[in-house]
């Protein structure tokens, strides 16, 4: 979805220590909200329908599948 979408707004809802532990790096709205194992990404998706919000997306399992597959990301701030 990151690659077949322009503009999109991925969101990170984990604690500062988790963040800095390894990040997401993206530039560009379609939201795509993630958090450490995908519940408080699960939390945020609610909070931001009940805003009217209607292109997000919850990445599943959170940022630790990502890691797990091997995808890229950034450590540190």
């Amino acid at each position: 979805m990151m690659r077949a979408t322009k503009n999109i707004v991925v969101l990170d809802v984990r604690t500062p220590e988790e963040y800095s532990l390894g990040h997401i790096q993206t530039k560009d709205a379609v939201i795509l909200v993630y958090s450490r194992t995908g519940k408080r990404s699960a939390e945020a998706l609610e909070i931001l329908g009940n805003l009217k919000y209607s292109r997000i997306h919850n990445m599943l399992r959170g940022f630790l599948a990502w890691k797990k597959e091997g995808r890229p990301f950034t450590k540190g701030k």
